[in-house]
Parts: C-alpha cells; sequence; structure tokens
C-alpha cells in the first residue's frame, strides 16, 4: 500500500515542537509510515518567519504546479468559490488557492488550522465539504494523524 502523503499549511510549521499531534505526524513521516510536504507556496510563506521556523521548513521538501496551464486556472476558479465564495481579498487568501491547488494536483490531504473556529468560521477548514466535493483532503492536525494512524495500521 502506498504511502499517504500530507501537505503542511504555513500555519501548522511545528518549530517550536510545542503542537504533540505535529510531533506525532512527524515521527510517522521520519519512520516511514507517511510522507510530510510543503506546497512551493506554504514553504515560501513558512520560511518567512523567524530562523526556527525556517530552519524546521528546510526539513521538507516542496511542490510545486506542473498541470496544464488552462485546466490550473479552473481549479483556481472553483477552490476559490469554495473557499472565498465572496471573493478573494488578500495575498494570503490567493496563497490558500495556490496551496490547495497544489495539494489537489499532489493527491497530498492538507494540514491546516486555518478556519472552522470561532473567529475563522469558514476558512479551509470551514470550506472541508466543498473543497472533497472537488478532490481535495483537509484535515486540522488532531485529524490529520488520527485518519494517519488509521492507514498505518493497514499496511
Amino acid at each position: 500500500m502506498e504511502r499517504i502523503l500530507f501537505h503542511l499549511d504555513a500555519n501548522a510549521v511545528n518549530a517550536r515542537r510545542m503542537n504533540r499531534d505535529l510531533n506525532e505526524l512527524e515521527f510517522l513521516a521520519e519512520t516511514g509510515v507517511i510522507d510530510i510536504q510543503f506546497s512551493e507556496v506554504a514553504n515560501k510563506e513558512a520560511s518567512a518567519g523567524s530562523r526556527l521556523r525556517s530552519d524546521k521548513v528546510d526539513e521538507y521538501t516542496w511542490a510545486g504546479l506542473t498541470a496544464d496551464a488552462s485546466l490550473e486556472d479552473e481549479w483556481r476558479r472553483e477552490i476559490q468559490a469554495a473557499v472565498f465564495p465572496f471573493g478573494v481579498r488578500s495575498d494570503s487568501q490567493r496563497n490558500d488557492i495556490e496551496v490547495l491547488l497544489t495539494a489537489k494536483l499532489a493527491g497530498a490531504v492538507l494540514v491546516t488550522t486555518d478556519g472552522a473556529s470561532k473567529t475563522q468560521p469558514r476558512g479551509i477548514l470551514g470550506s472541508s465539504r466543498e473543497l472533497a466535493a472537488l478532490g481535495i483532503n483537509v484535515l486540522s492536525p488532531p485529524d490529520a494523524l488520527t485518519f494517519a494512524k488509521r492507514c498505518s495500521e493497514r499496511l
């Protein structure tokens, strides 16, 4: 069975190793149970923080976009409609679309803390149903860990 590929969003950089769920996901990657990458956009966003964050991001490979540009544009529109139905208002939201598109093209599960909270009810996690309909799976760190463990039990 093929290992599950997870893409980390820029907000899922575990530079201080304070997030227990991300620590366990990283351990599963280190032991070859799963694979972890960043998208090119998430890599750049996450590297822009502290030296500690930049060093953490450098531990992983990243994936860029290489598919048919016209197809990518259609997917961008669909992703935007799913996550930002009232339009994109910032570079951060444009980056979210690129991160989601890269996860789709790579067949990766995106691990993020963006959305589904009181302060940010929609966001990426709050749009998980709409994204799943587009073939993009997004999970919070605890849900990603549960999914990874379930998948590793089948190996």
